[in-house]
């Protein structure tokens, strides 16, 4: 059984065979574009598992990815993963053989803190160097056109001067609407 939502994605499955038996449920949240959080419990012959997960593109090919397993029978698992052009290296770091509360601590928060310290002190200065680099480049790139259009605005306003006076004066003559400023763009 499945249900997903625009950014949610909740399932769960029974799986049953001759030795074998297991129930899961999976939960998977993409938190943007980038990033993405998933949780799985796992119910079954061989113990209790849980993983909790996070993943994040860096680029169109690339990807990190970090897990944390918890199990009653293999003890607390951390992995950290990179992903490039479909091929994925994968480093699984055993915490602790057996499952006590300060490792499985260790390992759910682990992943989460690396996360937010690589976003807030390597990829978000880094993506906003590019975006401040890439307005100057626009800004550079249509320095010229921008001033050609200034001076083809103040040559119409040149040329539509007679005309606005005419129409000016006779506003004033028959007392209706007179304009005495108008502004235009950018204000200070």
């Amino acid at each position: 059984t499945s249900k997903s939502g625009e950014r949610t994605a909740v399932s769960a499955t029974v799986w049953v065979g001759i030795r074998e038996y297991s129930l899961a449920a999976n939960w998977n949240r993409q938190l943007s574009k980038r990033t993405s959080l998933a949780a799985s419990l796992n119910i079954g012959a061989g113990g209790l598992l849980l993983d909790l997960s996070s993943r994040r593109r860096i680029s169109d090919n690339s990807a990190v990815a970090m897990q944390c397993a918890l199990s009653v029978v293999k003890g607390v698992t951390l992995k950290l993963s990179i992903g490039r052009m479909g091929q994925d290296l994968s480093i699984p770091m055993l915490l602790s053989p057996r499952l006590t509360l300060k490792s499985a601590a260790y390992g759910a928060l682990l992943p989460a803190l690396t996360q937010i310290l690589l976003k807030v002190l390597w990829i978000g200065p880094r993506a906003r160097r590019r975006n401040a680099r890439k307005l100057t480049q626009l800004r550079e790139d249509n320095y010229e056109t921008t001033l050609r259009a200034r001076k083809e605005a103040a040559a119409d306003v040149d040329l539509m001067k007679f005309a606005v006076d005419r129409k000016r004066r006779q506003e004033e003559d028959r007392r209706g609407l007179v304009i005495l400023k108008s502004v235009y763009g950018r204000l200070p």
